[in-house]
């Protein structure tokens, strides 16, 4: 252990940061105009002050202490008088320092450094460097090989316990720096901040001591650039950097480099706290290698050697091997050949791969491309050419003796140097082949094109990130230097398909999967592109428009596609942890295979929206005979249970008897009772029976969640109503009522243990109870959003909680300290959903952005996870639309979060209208005609330009899901309702807040303004019907009757009647004037979304999540004709506007949007529809016929996005 040295006391003053800046303000304005503009040198500062040059730089360091005299000369030297604000007392010191506590350590992929050679005078400036003269940036740079990362580590080691967060990370495979940043900023916070920030990295270093340590950083310099220029896009590293030397903390930043960088040595110019050590050979490291390979020679001769290679590790680990295989082991003899006399790691590593066989040159390739630890049989996977086990293990084991690849555990992965060598020799082979398409090559076994997939569709997904940025992005940049624009690489690529598509159709390869990766890499449109007769491997087509594109008889094995997923509203592993479940917003209930994210199955039979799922814990017996297997449940908005079998892929019961949306399941541990919940009560199933043998009634309000004792005797529920409930189900009693949450609790979970319960609470909270007295033992909050689901680790020490921060965290539930924040996709409001499988291996996630990512649990590294597999869904609810006033133009809203304009017509859409990062659910043209206003689930209003779909504003202040909008008649004002308790009116011209009306009880959905613009009707989630007066604000009638959510709100043309729609499937026409209730309609069976007037106020049009639209007669309450075409729910209707003879002709259309991604315009006087719009889905028009190397499941995939066979 390097001793550490004495820290000396330390008197005087210290510069402030205020009298620093204006030093530095002084010094710029002398350089200006006596020194050219060029700064000013340690020297002639010396020359100019008459004060050292090393005391120069260690006052401007912040670190050194002088008497005040010294700092007045300095001052005095500028033509400056010294105030108490330019300096501060230095803080008091111990003689040596004193450990600090120690709160987080992270070591990433640091590697073993139990064995380490040599290196204490290195380690010893390093430690004074960091602890004696408080270093902020220190730089270990040296070439390739020479053993930087292996000292980084030691060090680090070394220096653990002076530090409360230590972390190690390399920078190999060039991350981001939003995600680094952001992964930095998170665990140096403890979890508290994930702002990819670098004021709040400063914060941190500032907060705690900390040490970090960065690998690698010579990847974030552009390939080839010797200037220390950054990669396009990497440039915020630099200024972190900067940040980082030019800022007062209590930190220190370690890095490790192949080269300096001019930018580093000017802030480490005079700058004691910027520090850098060229790194040398090890004779020791040099010493012990050779002897471990069992080279004779001469002492001389040993020592001859390890001067010609500079004392180099990887040097001498690679010539080594030429020595053995040349020379039998004889450095007397190599010597004797007078070989050059070392140069650069790459020209050694050059030679090395000239003598490989093909094989070999193979596995080198196909280890730069997986850029991590693989498996014996992920290689002989990736090489798919019939080679044996007996050849694959022959060539490892050559590279191994040749020192070009590492090994552990049975896996095998390249040194960085070797890595970057393979990595730059395959982009440069792979570009001559397309420059030189005309040539035989690109159609030959020989071909890296055809043999190696540049990117792995099928990989981790942080794996793909790093192929895509250090392998694609590097070959596009160079393809588009050689040839000269997109335009031409494009050429050259459809000349290679062409000649594949002729010449040897369906030849098998990498080729196609390239050529598709490549297109989208580079942005190029792919509709109307040919790939038919072609082997397209590892094509990444998720997320990617592939119009009319022709795959006939292709085959599409290993490729990724988008998955036709909604909002994710559960998910759930199996018992053996081999399959995850989803429910979500497109009706559809997916099961997927977790090792690799493939599907397994869909089914489609629910009509409403999938809330809850749970599988059985043991086989249950199928359809009452000897076959037994696992069985999944169902439940959601159509009210339905359904019974699963996994094993034949069919539905074995439906369960019917609850009345509203069945938002949880829970099936009894060892036992065929399924509990559910819905609006306020629990049923339980016997599930051998199919009938319901006991209801539990108390809560009085939604029940969110239902959990199980792992005992199976006991049932706790969570509910809106802020209440848990525990009950004995062997009577019914409820034994307990939790009740210290301040707001509805959204979701409950036992710890596997059985000792604890957890809940999470709309209050932002998660509590922790004593299971068996029901005391609450401590509160966990990290954020100031809602949390919407939670799941403990099978050993019951950790819990993830999902909440509106896009987050997940994971927390330790001895210390209440959050371990890590599992951060998704920015533009989602909330997580909605988390799981953790039985094994504990890996967690799923479901989300409001349509996405499932699967979390991988690294136990080697105090359970870090990393999102390794997202699904990217797409749907494309039409939610929302409304006619332009003069009735010409149909404008609107789904899930794809566009606006779009419509020619109702032609069926065309005219324009789109992007701007919105979430769905869109409100949607309102102004009167006048001039203006579309839109409400997001971004917790936004937009402002759009009617004539040219520009954004005219962003209207913010809501701080949950904008889920209404309305124009006042003069169009002067907007009205907004969101998530929350407000409602918001706006002043359109000036883009302000008027006025913010309070007083709801629950969340507003529905707005809508009287004919006159004095009243504003409002109607919300606790079933009341509130009338506002526009010009003070104030509630003047709160109308009641409803015994659900009012959906909907409208006024009659003449003002004198309301009408509500509700989810307690009714529609109540209320006396504008007297608040009483006229009439109630009723006939849907399910959710009543929207009730609108007819343009001549005798009929109305209402619609339903039972998939119907009803027309009404509103002078006697009586339906007159059922509109029925739309196969999910119907989220809106609109009545055209009328123009004179189509009044007098009462020649109505009506306008109808639904979940089943159409829009449908009706003839109400026949019930006919007229016209159906439908958006292009992602693969619209794109032909299969004829496909392999897909599963029927994803087949069926494919066509309801579009494809067809």
């Amino acid at each position: 252990m390097t001793k550490l040295p004495q820290k000396r006391k330390r008197r005087g003053v210290i510069l402030s940061d205020w009298g620093l800046q204006r030093l530095q303000n002084t010094q710029e304005q002398l350089a200006i105009a006596e020194n050219g503009g060029s700064a000013y040198t340690l020297e002639r500062l010396s020359n100019l002050t008459g004060l050292s040059a090393r005391s120069i730089g260690r006052l401007r360091s912040g670190k050194a202490a002088v008497d005040r005299q010294t700092l007045e000369e300095l001052f005095r030297a500028f033509n400056l008088t010294i105030t108490e604000q330019d300096y501060i007392q230095p803080e008091p010191t111990t003689a040596e320092r004193q450990p600090v506590k120690s709160i987080a350590q992270n070591w990433g992929e640091a590697i073993d450094v139990s064995r380490f050679y040599g290196r204490t005078a290195e380690l010893t400036t390093l430690t004074q460097w960091i602890l004696q003269d408080n270093c902020r940036l220190v730089c270990i740079f040296g070439i390739g090989g020479i053993g930087k990362t292996a000292l980084s580590v030691k060090l680090a080691e070394q220096l653990q316990n002076q530090f409360s967060y230590v972390i190690w990370r390399s920078l190999r495979n060039a991350p981001p720096p939003e995600i680094f940043l952001a992964e930095l900023v998170s665990f140096l916070s403890g979890q508290q901040d994930t702002k990819a920030e670098i004021s709040s990295l400063i914060q941190c270093l500032r907060n705690h001591r900390c040490l970090i340590v960065i690998d690698n950083t010579e990847s974030l310099s552009q390939p080839g650039d010797q200037s220390g220029q950054y990669r396009p896009g990497y440039e915020a590293y630099g200024e972190m950097l900067r940040a980082v030397a030019e800022t007062r903390h209590q930190s220190c930043l370690v890095l490790t480099t192949r080269e300096k960088c001019p930018q580093f040595a000017q802030s480490e110019a005079g700058d004691l706290a910027v520090q850098s050590l060229s790194l040398g050979g090890c004779p020791e490291a040099s010493e012990a290698l050779i002897e471990a390979t069992e080279l004779t020679g001469s002492d001389s001769q040993k020592q001859d050697l390890c001067d010609r290679y500079r004392c180099n590790p990887l040097a001498l680990k690679i010539v080594a091997t030429t020595i053995r295989d040349l020379f039998s082991g004889n450095i007397g003899l190599f010597l004797a050949q007078n070989v050059t006399v070392f140069g650069d790691v790459a020209d050694l590593i050059q030679q090395q791969c000239n003598r490989l066989s093909i094989l070999e040159t193979q596995v080198m390739c196909w280890l730069a491309i997986d850029r991590e630890w693989v498996s014996f049989t992920e290689l002989r996977e990736d090489l798919n050419a019939g080679v044996s086990q007996t050849q694959l293990m022959e060539a490892l084991q050559n590279l191994k003796w040749r020192s070009l690849i590492e090994t552990n555990a049975g896996q095998f992965t390249l040194q960085p140097v070797v890595m970057e060598y393979v990595t730059q020799t395959l982009i440069d082979r792979i570009c001559d082949e397309i420059a030189d398409c005309s040539s035989p090559t690109p159609l030959s076994n020989s071909s890296l094109l055809q043999t190696h997939a540049l990117i792995k569709a099928q990989d981790k997904d942080y794996i793909r990130d790093s192929q895509n940025r250090m392998i694609l992005k590097p070959l596009s940049d160079r393809l588009l230097s050689q040839l000269g624009s997109q335009k031409d690489i494009a050429y050259q690529l459809k000349q290679i398909l062409y000649r594949l598509q002729t010449e040897c159709p369906n030849q098998a390869g990498y080729t196609g999967g390239n050529i598709i990766n490549l297109l989208r890499h580079l942005q190029i449109d792919l509709t109307d592109y040919d790939f038919s007769y072609l082997s397209i491997w590892q094509a990444d087509l998720q997320d990617v428009n592939l119009h009319r594109v022709n795959f006939t008889h292709s085959d599409l094995s290993k490729s990724r596609f988008t998955q036709p997923l909604g909002s994710i509203l559960r998910v759930a592993f199996s018992p053996d942890s081999q399959l995850l479940a989803t429910g979500d917003s497109n009706n559809l209930v997916s099961l997927w295979q977790v090792s690799n994210g493939q599907s397994r199955a869909i089914f489609r039979s629910h009509h409403g929206w999938v809330w809850a799922l749970a599988w059985s814990l043991f086989p249950l017996p199928l359809n009452g005979g000897n076959e037994a297997g696992y069985v999944l449940a169902s439940g959601g908005a159509d009210r339905t249970i359904r019974l699963w079998s996994i094993e034949s892929e069919s539905c074995l019961a439906i369960l019917q008897g609850h009345q509203t949306t069945i938002r949880t399941l829970a099936w009894q541990p060892h036992g065929h009772i399924l509990a559910s919940g819905d609006d306020r009560q629990i049923r339980l199933w016997d599930t051998r029976t199919k009938e319901c043998c006991q209801i539990l009634q108390g809560h009085s309000n939604w029940v969110m969640f239902v959990a199980w004792s792992p005992d199976g005797q006991i049932l706790a529920s969570a509910s809106l109503d802020g209440t848990v409930r525990v009950w004995d189900i062997q009577n019914g009693e409820c034994l307990k009522i939790l009740s210290e949450h301040t707001n509805g609790i959204w979701s409950i979970a036992w710890s596997p243990n059985g000792e604890l319960l957890a809940t999470g609470s709309q209050d932002r909270t998660v509590k922790i109870w004593d299971a068996d007295s029901g005391k609450c033992l401590k509160t966990l909050q990290r954020d100031d959003r809602a949390v919407f689901s939670l799941a403990w680790s099978p050993d019951s020490r950790m819990l993830a909680s999902a909440s509106g921060d896009q987050n997940i965290a994971i927390w330790d539930i001895e210390s209440s300290q959050c371990l890590q924040t599992l951060q998704g996709d920015s533009n989602s409001i909330w997580n909605v959903t988390v799981a953790w499988s039985p094994d504990g291996k890996t967690i799923a996630s479901g989300s409001h952005d349509q996405t499932v990512r699967l979390w991988e649990v690294d136990r080697s590294r105090s359970n870090q996870c990393r999102n390794f597999k997202t699904l990217q869904g797409y749907s494309n609810s039409m939610f929302a639309a409304v006619w332009s006033p003069d009735g010409t133009i149909l404008a609107s809203s789904s899930g794809d979060r566009l606006v779009r304009l419509w020619n109702p017509r032609t069926g065309q859409c005219l324009k789109t209208l992007k701007g919105h990062t979430n769905w869109i659910w409100g949607l309102a043209w102004s009167p006048d005609g001039t203006t579309l206003a839109s409400g997001s689930d971004d917790c936004t209003v937009r402002l759009w330009d009617a004539s040219s779909g520009q954004c005219l504003a962003t209207l913010e202040g809501h701080a949950a899901w904008v889920w209404a909008v309305a124009w006042s008649p003069d169009s002067q004002i907007l009205a907004s309702a969101a998530g929350g308790l407000n409602i918001r009116l706006w002043d359109v011209k000036h883009r302000k807040c008027l006025n913010i009306l309070q007083g709801n009880d629950s969340w507003v959905g529905s707005l809508a303004w009287s004919p006159h613009g004095k009243i504003l009707a409002s109607g919300s989630h606790d079933g009341n019907l509130r009338l506002w007066d526009s010009s003070t604000g104030q509630c003047v009638d709160v109308l009641q009757g409803h015994e659900s959510s009012i959906r909907y709100v409208s006024w009659s043309p003449d003002g004198q009647t309301l009408a509500s729609a509700s989810q307690d499937l009714s529609i109540r026409l209320w006396d504008s004037c007297t608040g009483k209730c006229l009439k109630i309609l009723q006939g849907h069976s399910d959710m009543v979304k929207a009730a609108v007037w007819s343009p001549d106020g005798e009929m109305l049009a209402s619609c339903s999540h039972d998939r119907t639209i009803r027309l009404w007669d509103a002078g006697t309450g009586e339906c007159t004709k059922i509109l029925q075409g739309h196969t999910s729910q119907i989220w809106s209707v609109a009545w055209r506007p009328v123009v004179s003879n189509e009044a007098e002709n009462r020649d109505f259309v009506l306008a109808s949007t639904s979940a089943d991604e159409t829009i449908k315009l009706w003839d109400v006087n026949t019930g006919e529809c007229l016209k159906t719009l439908r958006a292009d889905r992602p693969y619209e028009a794109m032909n299969i016929t004829g496909v392999t190397g897909i599963t029927q499941a994803q087949k069926a995939t494919l066509e309801v996005l579009g494809a067809h066979s």
